[in-house]
């Protein structure tokens, strides 16, 4: 059966102005380019690799999560973009989660604020958690070992001023020796 681009507009009108139908129709049309992308690759596999059913996961919708059948490959090999584009979403509420914590707002209050926007709970605990986690992440950065071009740094009392931000700022002159 065809539809013509009027029904379809039609059909789609009516999805999304239903309770939750646009984040109904953002599922399907996600799990519709995912299985797109693996019948695309797998047809450049000479018949080597077949499609093996589906993996369940959720992404963020407007205000509440959706659920995705995520398609697999028998050699595991098959990796979606739109996937790849929703942990991207992932990582980027967890940078968030961080920068309200480290602007002040209690871990109660961070997971609120991530809730009305995301429609994703955080407990006070995984945020957190989160925060925990991003601390150690710079510790480890900051302990690094430095390249052997960085060997040796002095401090000079001189300050500079450099315009960041539309604003002045002093930062102190490093030379090397």
């Amino acid at each position: 059966m065809q539809l013509s681009k009027v029904q379809i507009q039609e059909v789609l009108t009516n999805m999304v102005s239903q309770e939750g139908g646009l984040n109904d129709l953002l599922g399907l049309t996600l799990n519709a380019l995912m299985l797109g992308e693996r019948t695309g690759y797998l047809s450049t596999t000479d018949g080597k690799n077949k499609g093996n059913g589906y993996r369940f996961g959720t992404a963020f919708g407007l205000g509440q999560q959706i659920e995705l059948r995520i398609p697999r490959d028998r050699l595991g090999v098959f990796k979606p973009v739109a996937l790849a584009l929703i942990r991207e979403q992932e990582s980027y509420l967890r940078e968030v989660c961080f920068e309200l914590y480290s602007k002040g707002l209690t871990t109660a209050q961070t997971g609120e604020v991530i809730e009305k926007i995301y429609g994703h709970h955080y407990s006070a605990s995984t945020v957190s958690l989160i925060n925990k986690q991003f601390y150690e992440q710079m510790e480890l950065w900051r302990s690094r070992a430095l390249e052997s071009h960085y060997s040796e740094v002095v401090k000079s009392r001189r300050m500079n001023s450099l315009k960041l931000y539309s604003r002045y700022m002093s930062f102190p002159f490093f030379k090397k020796r």
